[in-house]
């Protein structure tokens, strides 16, 4: 709601600023994207009480996501970008997370490579995984860390970020939330 209220009050403030690839999000722009992600995790079937695992370090992919999750129920799960296979494994078993948004690659990881070296089921996939070893997992979104490109190269049986950010013909009924629902899912050490 404070979103909501920022937006009608300030819409061309800046609301976020990301120091990593130096980009910034008003009230408005975020409001719009966090629409038009959350619309399109509907159309992939998510429900409310879902888990989406996001292995993001602070850009605006993060903050949509969250975002997005949140506005339609789903719970997020935050995952440290630096994680190598078998915390990855571990947390999407353990979560029971439906989809995970990745980064293509952060810093000396390459997340496409690691998850497909635990789910190589996902080569295979045309959108939509299954998979024995995470049997709840059923989409990968990915976005590029390329500064200069615009848009994520193609990585077999993934979605592409920027994709989801663009509105669907059909605008889905949002699930009612409560103040009481989860929201996050997080793991200390």
């Amino acid at each position: 709601q404070k979103l909501i209220d920022q937006v009608e009050r300030k819409p061309n403030d800046v609301a976020f600023k990301f120091c990593v690839n130096q980009k910034s999000l008003t009230y408005r722009e975020t409001k719009q994207r966090v629409d038009e992600f959350a619309q399109n995790l509907l159309k992939l079937g998510f429900k409310r009480g879902d888990r989406l695992a996001i292995m993001l370090p602070n850009t605006p992919e993060f903050v949509i996501s969250t975002l997005a999750a949140a506005s339609i129920g789903v719970i997020s799960v935050l995952m440290n970008p630096q994680y190598q296979n078998f915390e990855v494994e571990y947390m999407l078993k353990k979560t029971e997370s439906r989809g995970i948004v990745i980064m293509d690659n952060f810093k000396n990881l390459n997340h496409y490579d690691i998850l497909t070296k635990i789910c190589p089921e996902i080569l295979n996939s045309n959108g939509e995984i299954t998979s024995k070893k995470l049997p709840n997992l059923k989409n990968i979104i990915i976005t590029n860390n390329n500064l200069n490109d615009k848009k994520a190269k193609n990585y077999k049986g993934t979605l592409d970020f920027g994709n989801l950010q663009i509105f669907n013909s059909i605008n889905q009924e949002l699930p009612l939330v409560d103040v009481n629902d989860n929201f996050v899912l997080l793991f200390t050490v």
